[in-house]
């Protein structure tokens, strides 16, 4: 009974960090619509669609590979694989911001420097110490040095906006927010928060060697995180509207992430036999929860959409049906995508998100243009599908006892 006691405490923390994650731009939305309306929401998407598209590919591939190999790892391993993460990810989020803020500026119709600074700061969110937090399962650390801060400083944000300051003051306090999380890590360990001169020698090596996993990742972010940018291009009208039901959808995907990456440490405490099984039984609760969450968010989306976005958008049935069913099929893609880590193929992901990217933009871009938000979404369910059935496959052809440490094919 304390075994059970101690995993559901565990899980409880994993369920309260993108609780966290969730409800801090809640308290930013209507602050955001209420002042700048439908124009300023347009703008936010399309900054955070960009911004986080370069996060995932700065992230270099760590959130993927990461949790599993610090849970396998001793501690001086895993002191060098942090330092060897945030050398690396460093460099390609100082390299990657920039062009992320001019994207966005571009792209943006209106309150062009704002989206551009919102760009800027969630790319930065690469810096997160989350990932490795999840592989020593940690969750509590997490909502101390990363969910919590941000939380405050969103809130002020907020609170500032609605007294009348420029909407530039929510791309400070995202920015902000990401360079004091692996700051407070460091503190909160009592370790520097550079990295060492050896980590970004040989970072150049650390990048090849997690390169198809990055490529993959890149690649993804086409139809994860470009679809707001993407409907924007071929239908500007639908933009908010459709910023307004995928960023509900990302918030609700965001909460039930804490499964997967509470399964992440779960699955790679194990080997052989037992890494099967786990992986298997994680992938069919993965499923079973998609389907849920996928009613729950039809249910809820429309009723939500009116206080979180002060009634600016109007979620209508056929577009939280959309979003519920992608939320359904993202949940069992991660299903997928973690077996397959587990089972040592994860660049089977890599080829999924080839065949989901390649769906999901030309989709998006055919159907948005005369469906508008609706069409966004027909977009991301036909990626996702695409996706499920490239790793499903990739999956089948795994041998069952042929499971090796996560990251061994990488």
């Amino acid at each position: 009974m304390k075994r059970w006691l101690g995993q559901a405490r565990k899980l409880a923390l994993y369920v309260a960090i993108p609780g966290v994650s969730a409800v801090t731009p809640l308290l930013v939305y209507p602050a955001v619509t209420t002042r700048f309306g439908a124009e300023g929401l347009a703008a936010v998407g399309i900054a955070q669609s960009i911004g986080i598209a370069f996060m995932t590919v700065s992230e270099l591939g760590w959130s993927v590979l990461g949790p599993q190999r610090i849970g396998r790892a001793t501690p001086e391993q895993r002191r060098g694989l942090y330092d060897s993460a945030l050398a690396t990810r460093l460099a390609a989020s100082a390299l990657l911001a920039p062009i992320a803020a001019v994207v966005a500026y571009f792209l943006a119709t209106d309150h062009q420097p704002a989206a551009a600074l919102l760009a800027a700061g969630f790319t930065l969110n690469a810096l997160s110490p989350s990932w490795y937090l999840v592989g020593e399962n940690k969750p509590l650390t997490i909502l101390l040095v990363e969910s919590l801060p941000r939380l405050a400083l969103y809130v002020i944000a907020a609170a500032l906006i609605l007294a009348g300051s420029d909407l530039m003051l929510y791309g400070i306090a995202v920015g902000g927010a990401a360079l004091l999380s692996p700051v407070l890590f460091a503190a909160f360990r009592r370790r520097a928060p550079w990295p060492s001169r050896s980590a970004f020698r040989t970072g150049v090596s650390v990048i090849r060697s997690q390169l198809p996993v990055t490529g993959g990742r890149a690649i993804s972010v086409l139809y994860t995180s470009f679809p707001i940018a993407l409907v924007g291009i071929v239908s500007p009208a639908s933009v908010a509207v459709f910023t307004a039901a995928e960023r509900l959808m990302r918030m609700g995907l965001g909460i039930v992430g804490a499964v997967p990456s509470r399964l992440q440490s779960w699955i790679g405490a194990v080997e052989g036999a037992d890494l099967i099984k786990r992986s298997r039984m994680s992938l069919l609760f993965n499923t079973i929860l998609g389907l849920v969450c996928g009613i729950i968010f039809v249910l809820a989306a429309p009723i939500a959409a009116q206080f979180i976005f002060s009634n600016s958008v109007e979620i209508t049935l056929p577009l939280a049906v959309g979003g519920g069913c992608v939320i359904a099929a993202v949940c069992t893609s991660r299903g997928f995508g973690l077996s397959l880590v587990a089972e040592g193929a994860p660049n089977g992901i890599a080829l999924a998100n080839v065949g989901a990217a390649v769906t999901g933009v030309s989709v998006i871009l055919i159907a948005a243009r005369s469906l508008g938000a609706v069409g966004g979404f027909i977009g991301e369910l036909a990626s996702e599908l695409v996706g499920i059935a490239i790793q499903a496959g990739a999956l089948l052809r795994k041998r069952p006892g042929s499971a090796r440490p996560s990251g061994s094919d990488a």
